[in-house]
């Protein structure tokens, strides 16, 4: 695996996508540390309905975080501008805000966290359904931080699964 050395721990060569919000005219870069696809038996609309609920954002957090929606902040057309989530880590309560970046109808949303990562959700339609896409990405020592302790690449792969039976589900 090509990669740059950071000490003993190799680090995979990240990929560059591009979060560009459509009509203002401006673009954030991103790479994303973990990116995973599954997918999912429903149409792009519905896979999108669905990820736009912040609560279903949260119930695909790691269940050791106990992760609650406390407050959603929304615009005149619905759509989310930020919320707030309550959140458990290493035994202690913990709040942050999580504020959308993008919101691109049955295409794409990304959530900026107070914590710091950037979260990005990409839906393809395909040939039985939407292929959806999920990663973040954090600032270095975030990064480093989580190579070493967390590990949440396994975390994207859950979150990937509940969504799926989420979705599927709800038929």
């Amino acid at each position: 695996m090509q990669g740059e050395r950071l000490g003993t721990i190799r680090a995979p060569r990240l990929a560059c996508v591009s979060v560009a919000q459509e009509g203002k005219g401006t673009t954030v870069a991103a790479a994303l540390r973990h990116q995973r696809s599954i997918h999912v038996d429903a149409p792009v609309e519905r896979v999108f309905e669905y990820l736009a609920d912040p609560g279903h954002f949260v119930a695909g957090m790691a269940a050791d975080h106990h992760a609650s929606v406390v407050a959603v902040n929304r615009a005149q057309d619905g759509s989310v501008v930020s919320f707030d989530v309550k959140y458990r880590e290493m035994g202690r309560d913990k709040r942050m805000v999580m504020t959308a970046e993008q919101h691109v109808p049955n295409r794409r949303i990304a959530y900026r966290s107070s914590a710091g990562p950037l979260h990005v959700f990409t839906l393809e339609p395909d040939t039985e359904g939407t292929t959806l896409s999920y990663g973040w990405d954090g600032p270095r020592l975030l990064k480093m931080l989580d190579a070493v302790f967390a590990h949440t690449n396994t975390d994207v792969e859950g979150a990937l699964a509940i969504h799926k039976k989420g979705i599927e589900c709800a038929r």
